[in-house]
């Protein structure tokens, strides 16, 4: 693989998984691993192994998910990405319900952010992080972090990112009973994808509705 081929792959990557070729967009970022691992650009190799970790989140393969993540925030040099990193780790082992390992990484993220006070985009990850983490501990607090992330996104135009976060808190606020905030939150959620194309985050944010549409007896 030559490097004009690697550059050209982030666009036929962000496209494929804006079209929801989940699977094509796995290929590619193990594709553009492998290729960086053997020039040792490890701030490129750890971007495209977070990259296959979250096309294996999204197809639901948690331990794959989980691992790739890990050896992503490991690898990475650049702090930036290895939060990120950290945060998809914590998010997939909690999926797998290896809870003690998400807290202890969601604190090796945490622990980096201190260094960096002012970044909020940073810390919108690790908010949006620790409302996850916490959904099935503490709600309300899992609602505010939630909340927060979705504020820090948003001041940062990250509006995929503020969407997933808000879909977050709607479904946290329809699990703590109060579907009326929780429908508003994620019709906000829709318009602000409807300015973008992301298949996945809008099947996520029409289950949430869904969700709340039953509670509600309204079925049609």
């Amino acid at each position: 693989m030559q490097p004009k081929i690697v550059e050209d792959l982030w666009p036929v990557y962000e496209r494929a998984i804006a079209s929801g070729d989940i699977e094509t967009a796995y290929h590619i970022a193990c594709d553009a691993a492998r290729f960086y691992e053997e020039r040792e650009d490890f701030k490129q190799l750890g971007m495209w192994l977070q990259n296959g970790a979250r096309c294996s989140y999204d197809q639901g393969k948690y331990k794959e998910a989980a691992l790739m993540a890990e050896n992503a925030a490991r690898i990475q040099p650049d702090p930036y990405y290895q939060v990120r990193a950290l945060v998809l780790a914590a998010g997939t082992h909690f999926l797998s319900l290896k809870y003690n390992e998400s807290f202890h990484l969601l604190s090796e993220a945490e622990e980096i952010c201190c260094n960096y006070p002012s970044d909020t985009f940073l810390s919108a990850f690790v908010r949006g992080c620790r409302g996850f983490l916490l959904s099935k501990i503490d709600v309300d607090q899992a609602i505010i972090d939630s909340e927060e992330s979705a504020r820090l996104f948003l001041k940062n135009n990250s509006s995929g990112n503020a969407a997933m976060h808000i879909n977050n808190a709607g479904h946290l606020l329809l699990l703590a009973g109060r579907p009326k905030e929780s429908e508003q939150r994620l019709l906000a959620g829709l318009e602000l994808l409807n300015k973008m194309q992301n298949r996945i985050l809008e099947a996520c944010v029409f289950d949430s509705l869904g969700c709340v549409y039953t509670m509600t007896g309204r079925y049609t």
